[in-house]
């Protein structure tokens, strides 16, 4: 397993010495010069870099054309397709329209399984599959899995738990984003 925690500006530089990643905030890449320049000089050096589409920070994914010019400028190894928040038909459409563009030959795109319960994120899960998504990111705060920050966790860890049990998902890797408590590093 490989963590990457989001860092603030001032640990930028630091995070080689706690991440196994670099964790890429695009909207960030627009907003703030130094942290523009950390990932350009990040990317030049060949440094493993997940770039997000800043849903979580901003409510809805960040703008098309300004992540197709991130992509492209910072080239990362796996970008995060736009989702839309707990909408499992919405965020396959999106998983389906960005299959169109062409991407630099190291960058891999993946997918958010987004869904309004259990049973719509399943769904959600096995359409970005059959599209040819072969990397699945799960998000860690869906309302479904519970009230507190512990049912989150647990619930998360049931529906992942599901997913690595079944077989039309064996060759499918999957990316925790983010963690409802720490003790999810350990379970």
């Amino acid at each position: 397993m490989k963590v990457s925690h989001e860092v603030p500006r001032c640990l930028l530089t630091a995070q080689y010495q706690f991440n196994d990643y670099l964790y890429c905030l695009p909207h960030l890449l627009d907003q703030d010069e130094e942290y523009k320049k950390f990932f350009i000089e990040a990317a030049a050096k060949g440094d493993y870099i997940i770039m997000d589409n800043s849903l979580h920070e901003l409510g809805k994914a960040y703008d098309h054309q300004r992540l197709l010019h991130w992509i492209s400028e910072i080239q990362p190894n796996e970008f995060i397709v736009p989702d839309v928040w707990m909408k499992h038909s919405q965020t396959a459409a999106q998983a389906k329209y960005w299959l169109q563009y062409k991407y630099p030959n190291k960058t891999q795109i993946t997918a958010v399984i987004q869904g309004e319960d259990e049973k719509s994120a399943w769904l959600c899960a096995t359409l970005l599959k059959d599209l040819g998504y072969k990397k699945l990111c799960i998000s860690y705060g869906a309302t479904w899995y519970g009230d507190t920050a512990l049912d989150k966790a647990l619930g998360r860890i049931n529906f992942v738990k599901k997913l690595l049990n079944d077989k039309n998902f064996k060759d499918t890797k999957f990316h925790l984003l983010g963690c409802a408590v720490p003790q999810e590093f350990g379970w």
